[in-house]
């Protein structure tokens, strides 16, 4: 029997698909200079969200800069022993190399575009930032930071690696940028051997890495976010914590 399905004269055609994507803005208390507030991107890691990533990050409000933290834009199921809910993804991940370097150019604009709308919205400066991301959000902040020097004065790296063999002529003129990297030594999700390598092609690269390593796992600490406040401080130029 002839295959019905395959003699079919089926066409190809594609949709644009909309929805939105919140984000979280908390400013400081003084008066925002002419060009805006300095400001502390922070991407969260996969299946969270903008509102569950600001609640980590609430310490470090009230201080010298803004914090900005996005919702990643593709939402993504989730099962959970109390249930399903929708978290969100930087990025959709099949192994590919080149998708994956398409997916990081994609979310390096998308964090642009987002910059741009915040600044009209908010008194921020879109080209002094200090960018942080954690696990999925870090593999894409990594990559977007180390592209972007001039507007992302410095990189925060939580639990993820830096995808240093993709970022072979970035390298080659980056020396002295700051980085600090954080990672569990019992971290399973992402080995912290693995983004010691990667930290130390930095290195030689003439990067100015910073590197602490904690006694937990996958995760994001609470009792790292001064090491935190201090290096965004130190890279947006602004006076230390009294």
């Amino acid at each position: 029997m002839q295959d019905t399905e395959a003699s079919m004269p089926w066409h190809g055609a594609e949709r644009e698909v909309r929805w939105s994507a919140d984000y979280r803005v908390a400013l400081p208390a003084c008066a925002a200079p002419a060009a805006g507030h300095p400001l502390l991107l922070a991407l969260h890691g996969f299946g969270e969200d903008a509102a569950r990533f600001a609640a980590r990050l609430a310490p470090l409000a009230g201080g010298p800069y803004a914090l900005l933290v996005p919702d990643a834009p593709f939402p993504v199921e989730l099962r959970e022993e109390e249930g399903a809910r929708i978290g969100r993804a930087w990025y959709q991940y099949d192994g590919d190399a080149a998708t994956f370097e398409r997916a990081l150019r994609w979310g390096a604009q998308h964090l642009l575009d987002l910059l741009a709308e915040a600044s009209r919205a908010f008194p921020l400066d879109p080209r002094r930032v200090a960018l942080l991301g954690y696990s999925q959000g870090g593999y894409l902040g990594a990559v977007t930071a180390l592209r972007d020097r001039e507007r992302y004065r410095g990189l925060v790296a939580i639990a993820t690696r830096v995808k240093s063999e993709i970022l072979t002529e970035e390298l080659r003129s980056a020396r002295g940028y700051p980085v600090l990297a954080l990672h569990g030594e019992r971290d399973r999700a992402t080995p912290l051997e693995p983004q010691l390598r990667s930290l130390e092609v930095l290195r030689d690269a003439g990067l100015a890495v910073e590197v602490e390593v904690h006694p937990g796992g996958h995760g994001f600490r609470s009792e790292l976010l001064p090491h935190i406040d201090s290096f965004v401080r130190r890279v947006l130029e602004l006076p230390p914590r009294p």
